[in-house]
């Protein structure tokens, strides 16, 4: 019990998979204390949307990774962006993740010159249809654990330290907070990776 509540107090968004992991024990044991001792992971609460109920707009481009299954790193990533009330301002978080190594490596943009840059280098520029969130999981997934591990948004006294919260969220998302689907972090994971590809190519 005591060991769970570090891990949980460490890390806010985890769950029973996640401390599990974390801790190296049985899935089912970790939850059987949590219920026990009532332990509730923390949840923020999420909009729901229904696809029926939405009026969906055409997207300028088509969705192209909705059925892609991604085999290796640097070859497939999903965009978008996330608002931040911050002191009466609205501030405006975009990131591009990775999808098979999930780590977060960049900004995201959807100007009229980055897109032509984009295209001139063979990039394949896919769109999920406007406000159908379950068409981009990646990135919904990854701001309902940011937004669970930043905190509120309140404790900043500044935007300067709002933002170092965010980098340094990026940071421990990118090199220590367990995903699921990887059971480790996204960059041990790549690293992993690497040297598996290493290996083969040796052997």
């Amino acid at each position: 019990m005591v060991e769970i509540k570090e891990v949980m107090e460490k890390n806010p968004s985890y769950g029973s998979p996640r401390i599990s992991i974390a801790l190296q024990a049985n899935h089912k044991r970790v939850e059987r204390v949590m219920k026990v001792n009532g332990i509730k992971a923390y949840r923020r609460r999420r909009k729901y949307f229904k696809p029926e109920d939405m009026k969906q707009e055409p997207a300028k481009y088509k969705n192209l990774i909705k059925n892609l299954c991604v085999i290796r790193p640097r070859i497939a990533y999903a965009t978008d962006f996330t608002y931040i009330n911050f002191q009466g301002s609205m501030i405006y978080l975009a990131t591009v993740i990775d999808i098979f190594t999930r780590e977060i490596v960049g900004s995201e943009m959807k100007s009229e010159i980055y897109t032509i840059f984009a295209e001139s280098q063979g990039v394949k520029i896919s769109m999920s249809a406007k406000a159908c969130p379950w068409q981009n999981g990646f990135q919904e997934s990854y701001y309902n654990g940011f937004k669970l591990d930043l905190g509120e948004v309140d404790q900043f006294e500044t935007r300067g330290e709002l933002y170092e919260a965010i980098f340094r969220n990026i940071n421990y998302y990118n090199n220590k907070r367990i995903h699921t689907a990887l059971k480790m972090a996204p960059k041990p994971f790549f690293s992993k990776y690497q040297a598996g590809n290493k290996l083969l190519r040796q052997g």
